[in-house]
């Protein structure tokens, strides 16, 4: 089939072939890097946020472990000073509520004393039901104003503050605070996430005195790290975890105080809650609740300076969402080579018609002429048309030169044959 093709049709099939083959391998070869590159831009981009992240919860943690730090050692020193029976319970109020207006994400500060004396035990709102004797202070509006606040007793409940107690009771040496997990905490009608900060208060020589310890609130944190309007990726999830898995904060409502590791399925997230469980650095791929597989960039970072416990920082992204700007990328590649090989192929297609399928004919032509005349089927010939000085232009030429020569030489032996036939016809009539 393609050997009846005429010339034309050959070059213009030939060639355009040639140039689509050659299209489909650079737009492969451009959607494979472009498709490699970007993937490795996001992972960039979503290692630099979750780092981003990471650094900020850590910071504040140090921070207000610093101002609690600070705190226990100012009432170290008014404790030594002085003995805490002749100490004013203002004095000490003081210093407590600085510690609760000193950051923009601690709710509350308290001093916990378990043998308070008398005097200290005289504001009903330090008392709790169960007669424990906390001095409270909340700023829970984050507006730099701390007030008194009615003491509860599970301020003096919790895990931190009890083990906290007892290492100190036992005489123990304390150099780091006791941080709590993650917990739902309600005082006064106020619920919210938050963690417990707590260092130990010493008196006079040295004597174990009680517990001050301020209350870091995740849910002021959680609209700087997981606000939807700080998100980058439509779809992004961010969380932060305790080193047991522990929801802290979550874009998500609903997910704090569980244990992430819990709302994934175990097998085929079982590469996700291994990381978790081990605190491995990384980008995994997972399957959430909803099934929408995703990406999930998990970032630890340690408190080893200031505590024996590690946080996690994670942030979840559709794989589709982000690949969107690869897709979209890729398309418009596609559509523009696209473009581009039929406007080439137009160019093509013209090209071959006017320099090749638009001359050949005429030259053919000329030569069947030719031929006929030779043959002595036409009287006359027309020299072929020459439209160019190239080589299809050359061979016309060429054709041209012969039809000429040919020409004079039947014109020639056309006159020979009338000059025999004259005298053959003289001869005829006896004219010798």
């Amino acid at each position: 089939m393609f050997a009846s093709l005429k010339i034309g049709t050959k070059l213009l099939f030939t060639i355009g072939l040639t140039f689509v083959i050659g299209f489909g391998v650079l737009i492969f070869v451009i959607s494979t890097n472009v498709n490699t590159d970007m993937v490795e831009a996001t992972s960039k981009t979503l290692r630099s946020e979750v780092k981003a992240q990471t650094n900020f919860v850590s910071a504040n943690f140090h921070e207000l472990t610093s101002l609690t730090d600070n705190t226990a050692s100012t009432l170290d020193g008014v404790f030594a000073s002085t003995a805490i029976e002749n100490i004013s319970l203002a004095r000490v109020g003081n210093v407590v509520a600085s510690l609760a207006r000193s950051s923009n994400f601690v709710s509350y500060a308290y001093l916990y004393l378990p043998d308070a004396p008398a005097h200290f035990k005289s504001d009903p709102l330090f008392q709790t039901k169960g007669g424990k004797t906390i001095i409270l202070y909340a700023d829970k509006d984050n507006i730099g104003k701390a007030a008194k606040a009615q003491a509860e007793d599970t301020l003096a409940e919790q895990e931190s503050i009890k083990a906290l107690l007892n290492v100190a009771v036992s005489g123990q040496q304390i150099t780091k605070p006791f941080i709590s997990k993650p917990q739902s905490i309600t005082i006064a009608g106020h619920t919210f996430m938050g963690a417990t900060i707590a260092f130990p208060v010493y008196g006079q020589n040295g004597k174990f005195l009680g517990v001050v310890a301020s209350i870091l609130n995740f849910d002021y944190l959680r609209g700087f790290v997981a606000d939807t309007k700080v998100l980058n990726f439509e779809g992004e999830n961010r969380a932060l975890l305790d080193q047991d898995g522990i929801v802290a904060i979550h874009t998500v409502d609903g997910r704090t105080q569980k244990r992430l590791q819990d709302l994934l399925n175990k097998n085929d997230d079982a590469a996700v809650i291994e990381a978790l469980n081990t605190h491995k650095d990384g980008i995994y791929e997972y399957t959430t609740s909803s099934g929408v597989l995703s990406y999930l960039i998990i970032q630890s970072f340690e408190l080893g300076d200031i505590a024996d416990t590690k946080w996690l920082m994670l942030i979840s992204v559709p794989k589709a969402n982000v690949l969107e700007s690869v897709k979209n990328l890729l398309i418009l590649v596609v559509s523009s080579s696209f473009v581009i090989l039929i406007v080439v192929l137009i160019v093509l297609y013209i090209a071959v018609r006017k320099v090749v399928s638009g001359r050949l004919p005429a030259l053919l032509r000329g030569l069947q002429n030719f031929f006929t005349y030779i043959n002595h089927e036409s009287s006359d010939v027309a020299l072929i048309k020459v439209r160019a000085h190239d080589e299809l232009g050359a061979i016309a030429k060429m054709v041209n030169t012969n039809i000429e020569r040919t020409k004079d030489n039947l014109n020639q032996d056309s006159k020979l044959v009338d000059e025999v036939v004259g005298i053959v016809e003289e001869s005829k009539q006896g004219r010798f």
